[in-house]
């Protein structure tokens, strides 16, 4: 099947069906990414002030970038 006329990898309903769950779980969305494979990434952060929180792999990654 040629790229034009494959199926979707992502769907509108995928991230509204992923944004009701976190909501659910008591978690605040501050930004979401997908992927071309259709993988969604959901960044938590805090409703009052607006900030991502970091995980900690992601502040390991930061600070480690420069040893690999």
């Amino acid at each position: 099947m040629s790229d034009a006329r494959r199926r979707p990898s992502f769907r509108q309903a995928d991230l509204a069906r992923a944004l009701r769950a976190a909501a659910s779980a008591g978690h605040h969305v501050v930004r979401s990414e997908i992927d071309a494979e259709g993988k969604i990434t959901l960044f938590y952060g805090r409703a009052d002030s607006g900030q991502p929180v970091v995980d900690e792999l992601e502040e390991w990654r930061r600070r480690n970038a420069g040893a690999a």
